[in-house]
């Protein structure tokens, strides 16, 4: 490869959508560099002028519905607005659409000029005209934000950055399927990437401060050759980044592990399979850890498969590419299996109920079916319980029927039971002496979890499974061990999680 990619810390800015607390600045706020007061979503936009912010870069952003913001007023009172913020901010952010001006040019210098367009292309040549256009008013910087239609447009601001080469360019693509490309944009020289708030995190559409710095350390210059990333819907809460970022590190490998988050599977195939290569950023694609709900999908799309349970569950959470050609591979189960053997379970004449019978489920059958436990699968929908039962050879049966106090061990292979699904079936069953997995973790208990711990029955959380998998789907993925050393920090980290839970 001629070129690697050797740019890094950028302007990391963090969104204020609405007024500090009169008890003062929070630390996000406080240890940003830069700050975009979002003066568009505060409930009353006179605030704006009473906040004072120490920050080194000050941004005032009014963002119309157009450019995706929640403005509606006027043309002349969003004027009014901005010639009044002029001696408190740094950095205005002006609308190419609508703000380009000569009232407005004539009282803003070029220097507190953002000129920003954000809309939607139908090809990078037309994003490119825009950059362009951009480019003839004099400003600090400019910025070109894409609504994506697809996750492979998302490589189009990828595209501007590269092909521009200029450090007061900021481009990426809008919404949850364009995370990844404000990631890599700002690794790839774009000028500034946002952030939020923990509190404010309530969409996919940035990432916290905390995530930024630590998941991905945006605030270092790294060297990248190749991209990995973890791909499903959703992926935002995965500890999977900060795992492989800090291991790549740790190692000296010129990678980085992105969030892909994913609407169209077949979408993401062409992408991986055609379009990433076409965009000549002077990357690879190394591989990725997939996810719900695309275990299957993946399998099947697969050129080979390198293990034998997945060939076995029809499924896999690892995507490998080998020259060109995606392989399949599978870290489901070993967790499960290594977790056991860490408190000193044998399966051996156990009586195991597996909650969910889609590719996690299934793998992890797959995986303890030599173990001599005796395993039934229990699903809510009856043709994927028949399916999985065909292809384990082993019992179904329908949620409805699972007795929880017959079995040793209860894995539930489901999502459900966080983010505030209900479980489907009743923990309060369960028997003091009988183990429950919970393959699904958050950052607060999942209901599985929280009942467990309440009355004193023994759990082994996602999150203690996670590290298993990860050191697995690692090696997989660039054939290196995880180092020690990361392993340490993140068990630590996993320790404190379970604490706060």
């Amino acid at each position: 490869m001629s070129n690697r990619i050797i740019h890094g810390n950028p302007i990391v800015a963090l969104n204020l959508f609405n007024a500090p607390s009169s008890s003062g600045e929070s630390y996000d706020i406080i240890s940003a560099k830069a700050v975009v007061v979002r003066a568009d979503c505060f409930n009353h936009i006179e605030d704006v002028n009473q906040i004072e912010l120490s920050n080194e870069l000050r941004i005032l952003s009014l963002k119309s519905k157009r450019e995706g913001g929640q403005f509606i007023g006027s043309l002349q009172e969003r004027h009014r607005i901005i010639i009044n913020a002029l001696n408190q901010f740094d950095l205005i952010e002006l609308e190419a659409e609508t703000d380009l001006t000569p009232e407005i040019l004539n009282q803003i210098v070029p220097n507190k000029r953002l000129i920003s367009w954000q809309g939607y292309a139908q090809s990078y040549e037309e994003l490119e005209c825009k950059m362009q256009k951009l480019l003839t008013y004099e400003a600090r910087f400019y910025q070109l934000i894409l609504n994506p239609n697809s996750i492979s447009q998302g490589l189009w601001p990828l595209k501007i950055v590269k092909n521009f080469g200029r450090k007061d360019i900021i481009s990426f693509a809008s919404s949850a399927v364009g995370v990844w490309t404000q990631i890599l944009a700002a690794f790839m020289g774009s000028a500034m990437i946002y952030a939020v708030r923990e509190t404010d995190k309530e969409d996919d559409v940035f990432l916290s401060l905390e995530q930024l710095t630590t998941d991905y350390s945006i605030d270092q210059t790294r060297v990248i050759q190749q991209i990995f990333g973890i791909a499903g819907n959703p992926v935002f809460t995965s500890m999977s980044p900060l795992i492989h970022n800090k291991s790549y590190t740790s190692l000296g490998l010129e990678a980085l592990y992105l969030p892909f988050q994913i609407d169209d599977f077949d979408e993401f195939w062409r992408f991986i399979s055609v379009d990433f290569e076409a965009a000549e950023l002077d990357l690879t694609l190394g591989g990725f850890t997939m996810v719900s709900p695309y275990k299957e999908k993946t399998f099947q799309s697969a050129s080979g498969h390198l293990c034998q349970p997945t060939t076995v569950s029809k499924a896999c959470n690892i995507l490998i590419n080998k020259e060109g050609k995606w392989y399949s591979d599978s870290s489901d189960g070993l967790g499960v299996l290594a977790a056991l053997e860490e408190i000193g379970i044998d399966l051996n004449g156990l009586k195991v109920a597996i909650i969910g019978c889609g590719g996690a489920g299934r793998t992890i059958a797959a995986r303890i079916s030599n173990k001599n436990a005796e395993i039934h699968l229990f699903n809510r929908s009856e043709n994927r319980g028949i399916l999985a039962s065909k292809l384990l050879n082993l019992p179904f049966h329908l949620i409805e029927k699972f007795e929880a106090e017959n079995f040793d061990i209860i894995i539930n292979a489901t999502p459900v039971g966080k983010k505030g699904m209900k479980l489907i079936f009743d923990p309060a069953r369960m028997t003091q002496n009988s183990i429950a997995i919970d393959m699904a973790y958050a950052k607060k208990d999942t209901q599985l979890v929280a009942h467990c711990r309440k009355n004193g029955k023994r759990i082994i959380e996602g999150k203690e499974i996670l590290l298993h998998q990860v050191k697995k789907q690692f090696t997989g993925l660039t054939g290196e061990e995880m180092p020690f050393e990361v392993e340490m920090v993140i068990r630590e980290k996993t320790e404190n999680l379970l604490k706060l839970d």
